[in-house]
C-alpha cells in the first residue's frame, strides 16, 4: 500500500505540464530577489544557467532550494569546456558554442535491426528520426561527424548504405524545404 502525499504519479501525462508550471513558479520567486544570470532556460526540471562567475551560480543554487524543502536542485559544472545537457553536448570555445548529439556513456548503439520482423515503413522511420534530431541540434561543423556516426551505427544493425544515403537525403531536403524523391519501392532487404 502506497499512499502518495506530495507530487504526482510518475507516468502521469500531467507529469510534464506541472512539472514546468512548478518551476516556472520557482523562478519567478527567486528573480523576484536575485539577479538573473546571463542565460538561463529549462526544459520541465531541467536546467541550463550561464553565470558570470561561480559564486553567483552557488548562491542561485542556493536560492532555488531555499524555496521547496522537498525537492533539491543539483549543479554539474563543464568539465573541459563542453556540459551535455538533455541530449546536447555544449561546447565552449572562447566567446562561442558548438552544439552536437550527446549519447550517455552506457549508449549500446542498438537500434531496431534491418532483419527484424516489424514493418519496413518503422525501419525507414528510424533512419528519419536519427537524421532529424542532428538537423535541429548540432552546430555546423558537428553536422557530418554526427552523419557519418549515424551510418555507421544504422550500418552495424544491417541497414544497406544505399537506403541509409537515400532516407539521409530525402530527411535533409524535406527539413530545407526541398522535394524528396521517396521511399516506397526501394528494394533494400
Amino acid at each position: 500500500m502506497y499512499r502518495q502525499v506530495d507530487g504526482i504519479a510518475m507516468g502521469s501525462p500531467l507529469g510534464p505540464t506541472l512539472a514546468n508550471i512548478f518551476v516556472g513558479f520557482q523562478e519567478k520567486l527567486v528573480f523576484d530577489r536575485f539577479l538573473k544570470p546571463v542565460c538561463y532556460l529549462h526544459y520541465v526540471n531541467d536546467i541550463f544557467v550561464m553565470c558570470s562567475s561561480c559564486t553567483e551560480a552557488e548562491e542561485l543554487l542556493e536560492q532555488l532550494n531555499l524555496l521547496y524543502s522537498v525537492s533539491t536542485f543539483t549543479m554539474e559544472g563543464e568539465v573541459n569546456d563542453s556540459l551535455p545537457f538533455l541530449d546536447v553536448l555544449i561546447e565552449r570555445s572562447g566567446m562561442s558554442f558548438t552544439t552536437s548529439i550527446y549519447r550517455k556513456p552506457t549508449f549500446t548503439v542498438q537500434y531496431i535491426s534491418c532483419v527484424s520482423f516489424s514493418p519496413k515503413i518503422r525501419k525507414l522511420n528510424l533512419i528519419k528520426t536519427l537524421v532529424h534530431r542532428p538537423l535541429l541540434i548540432c552546430s555546423n561543423t558537428k553536422l557530418d561527424a554526427e552523419l557519418q556516426s549515424i551510418t555507421e551505427i544504422l550500418l552495424a544493425n544491417g541497414y544497406p548504405l544505399h537506403v541509409i544515403q537515400i532516407c539521409m537525403r530525402d530527411k535533409i531536403l524535406t527539413f530545407k524545404g526541398g522535394t524528396f524523391v521517396g521511399l516506397r519501392n526501394v528494394p533494400y532487404m
